[in-house]
């Protein structure tokens, strides 16, 4: 690393964002507040850790953040022009769950999460960290994805596309009907 370089490099962190706690009603000396976490198999009641489940799920690339640049009246059609947001309300930022080439190939695309939905997306990825956040957006968009990912997904036998009550993917759904066109033609 260069000479003054402040950039941090996070290798093989074992990150726990289900805890068990038992806070202490002490302080130690420098005046923080003791805490422990239990070992597991102890009845402590199990508490979500949001700060370590969204570490955890930035520096393995699932999420990022974004601001709300496209919420901006300029960025929009002109029949959304209604529903553009005030110009620091598009400063703030969001968190984003990573779902590029899921439901269209070569296409950047994301899902926002909302603070309530961050237990629920930890959740699938820590369940397959290969395809669990791709299921968070599949289910929150109701729609199967691409045909290879569907493929993929299926066969990694983890989730199961099927009862998931999902409607047919809306690019895959043109190109079906394309190519039908173009074999009667």
């Amino acid at each position: 690393m260069p000479k003054g370089d402040k950039s941090v490099i996070i290798k093989d962190v074992e990150l726990v964002p289900y805890l068990h706690m038992v806070w202490e009603n002490k302080r130690m000396e420098n005046g923080e507040l003791l805490y422990k976490r239990h070992p597991e198999g102890t009845s402590e009641e199990m508490i979500f850790d949001e700060n370590e489940a969204l570490a955890h799920l930035l520096a393995s690339q699932q999420v990022f953040l974004n601001s709300h640049w496209w919420m901006k009246e300029k960025e929009m059609d002109a029949s959304e022009k209604d529903k553009a947001w005030p110009e620091d309300a598009c400063k703030t930022f969001s968190i984003n769950a990573n779902v590029n080439d899921v439901f269209c190939w070569g296409c950047a695309d994301a899902e926002e999460v909302e603070y309530s939905e961050l237990e629920s997306l930890y959740e699938h990825f820590h369940k397959d960290p290969s395809w669990g956040t791709a299921i968070w957006g599949i289910k929150k968009r109701g729609i199967f994805p691409q045909k290879p990912v569907e493929d993929a997904i299926r066969k990694a036998g983890i989730w199961d596309l099927d009862s998931m009550g999902l409607e047919e993917n809306p690019s895959e759904k043109y190109y079906r009907e394309k190519a039908e066109k173009e074999k009667k033609s």
